[in-house]
């Protein structure tokens, strides 16, 4: 029984997912993790000025504090560094896609956790007041996202997300130190049950004599 217990429990732990801690910005921002930013001109002109709670946080106590000089990176070299460890990079997912899916093995592609800092959010067409081609749009616009058409021109243009083939990480060699205290119990459990069958064996000569 011991054995089977301590057997299952490792093959448990060898089989159970890495477990994902960061899920959100606050847990980027809290965790030791560093970050980068991707070299463009529209997070160079945003992220110093924003006015946003979470992105102003996120810019001044993990960008500057690790990056005085900024903390921007080119897309090849971000995912360099993530691949390396102990690095976050803030990109399109567009961008970042591709290069992952091909350098990154899978169990690296396994151990990622992606957060949005930007939630999609929806828009709308620009037409004048009381157009006549409103209710056109908005049948037309609906007739798009019924059929798939927004997800088949989705499913086109960008590249879809890494995929992890398993879920959990690579097999790692089990040695004799985890399984050792199962195999001292179950040699001094038979160790026991040998005297125990001895002594008995014994006290029943002697009942007979």
């Amino acid at each position: 029984m011991l054995q089977s217990f301590y057997t299952s429990a490792i093959v448990t732990s060898l089989l159970t997912p890495i477990p994902r801690t960061i899920r959100s910005v606050p847990d980027l921002v809290r965790s030791p993790l560093k970050v980068g930013l991707e070299d463009y001109s529209y997070n160079r002109a945003v992220f110093p000025s924003s006015t946003d709670s979470l992105t102003a946080t996120l810019y001044r106590d993990k960008v500057l504090a690790a990056w005085p000089a900024g903390g921007f990176f080119s897309v090849a070299d971000g995912v360099g560094r993530v691949r390396r460890g102990g690095f976050a990079f803030y990109s399109e997912d567009s961008s970042l896609y591709t290069p992952i899916q091909d350098t990154f093995s899978d169990d690296e592609k396994c151990s990622l956790s992606e957060v949005e800092l930007n939630p999609p959010f929806t828009t709308a067409a620009t037409l004048a007041k009381g157009s006549p081609y409103r209710e056109l749009f908005n049948r037309g616009l609906l007739l798009m996202l019924e059929r798939g058409l927004r997800a088949r021109q989705r499913l086109q243009w960008s590249p879809a997300r890494p995929r992890c083939e398993r879920e959990t990480s690579a097999v790692a060699a089990v040695g004799l130190d985890p399984i050792f205290p199962a195999h001292a119990m179950l040699l001094i459990g038979h160790l026991a049950a040998l005297l125990l069958l001895a002594y008995e064996r014994r006290t029943k000569k002697a009942k007979i004599l």
